[in-house]
């Protein structure tokens, strides 16, 4: 993907936002929602 497992960790934490394409590429790939991911 392209990014590190810290920054991933901050997504999934809320610190920072991804863009949609790594937000959807780290949804396919962890079999989780989209939106949990994006924070909605």
């Amino acid at each position: 993907m392209g990014v590190s497992t810290s920054r991933i960790s901050e997504y999934l934490n809320g610190k920072s936002e991804p863009t949609l394409k790594i937000a959807r590429e780290i949804s396919r790939k962890l079999d989780i929602e989209a939106s949990i991911v994006l924070g909605v």
